[in-house]
C-alpha cells in the first residue's frame, strides 16, 4: 500500500513538471534584446511578457515552482543560460 501511495505521488510530481515546461518560457527572443535606448513602457512591455510566459498556470503570481521552472529550463535550453552571451565573447569581439 505504502508503495503504491509513494509511486502514485511521483508520478503527479512528474506529470505537473512536464506541463510546467511544456507551456513554460521559451528563451528570450530578437525583441527582447532592445538596440539602443529603452523607454520605460518598452521596458514594462518586456517585462511583462517575461513574466506572462513564466506563468505557466496564469493566475497572476510567479511561484517559486514557476520561477524555478523557467531558471532550469533557460539554463537547460537557451544559449548561454539564457542570459545573453557570456562577458569573455563581448570583449573579445571588440
Amino acid at each position: 500500500m505504502r508503495l503504491s501511495i509513494q509511486a502514485g505521488l511521483l508520478a503527479v510530481a512528474v506529470l505537473s513538471t512536464s506541463a510546467v515546461f511544456a507551456a513554460g518560457p521559451t528563451c528570450p527572443s530578437a525583441e527582447m534584446k532592445p538596440k539602443g535606448d529603452l523607454t520605460k513602457a518598452e521596458h514594462q512591455k518586456m517585462s511583462d511578457a517575461r513574466f506572462d510566459q513564466m506563468d505557466t498556470n496564469k493566475d497572476g503570481v510567479l511561484t517559486a515552482q514557476e520561477r524555478r521552472a523557467a531558471r532550469e529550463y533557460m539554463r537547460a535550453n537557451c544559449p548561454h543560460g539564457g542570459k545573453g552571451k557570456p562577458a569573455s565573447a563581448t570583449a573579445a569581439v571588440k
